[in-house]
């Protein structure tokens, strides 16, 4: 049974093939079991859409220089190594007002995309100053939907592009994101 994430994982996957340096930085899938593991570890409770996105990659290594920035704008994909490593922050800031969350990206200014525990697919941007719907994307789901549309120049807003062993995320003009 495929439902819409897990085809727009096999599509994104399928769109990365043609380039080099984000196949060298992406992992294989996590073990079964490993994201429950871990969200044991963490405590806070994994959601079906975490399940599905560490089933397809355990991730994306930043070994070797610059990481892949696989979710809008500037989102690293956390393997669960580093969840576990850098989990503390966003969950003190989201239960700060409330609400629980797996980190699943991080950026370079150390915000984290979460997606909500008990929620179906509720994905949260949460920093030390904010904690709420993540941009320009609220769903797991809608941030691969819009990864896919960006490598494709399917996307009014976004063009994801590869050059020199580095992947940018850029605005159809190329005048590139504030």
């Amino acid at each position: 049974m495929t439902d819409a994430l897990t085809a727009e994982l096999s599509r994104l996957d399928e769109l990365l093939t043609q380039y080099p340096f984000a196949q060298s930085r992406l992992r294989p899938p996590a073990p079964e079991g490993a994201v429950d593991e871990v969200a044991g570890r963490i405590g806070i409770a994994a959601p079906n859409t975490v399940r599905k996105l560490y089933a397809w990659r355990d991730g994306a290594s930043q070994a070797g220089g610059w990481p892949l920035f696989l979710f809008p704008t500037f989102y690293q994909f956390l393997t669960l190594k580093e969840v576990e490593e850098q989990a503390a922050w966003p969950i003190s800031w989201s239960a700060d007002v409330g609400v629980a969350g797996f980190p699943f990206a991080m950026d370079m200014s150390g915000r984290f995309l979460v997606a909500q525990s008990g929620e179906d697919d509720v994905v949260l941007r949460v920093s030390s100053d904010h904690v709420g719907p993540a941009e320009p994307e609220s769903s797991l789901l809608g941030l691969i939907l819009l990864s896919c549309q960006a490598l494709t120049g399917e996307h009014e807003e976004f063009v994801l592009s590869f050059a020199d062993d580095r992947m940018s995320w850029t605005t159809p003009d190329e005048k590139g994101l504030l």
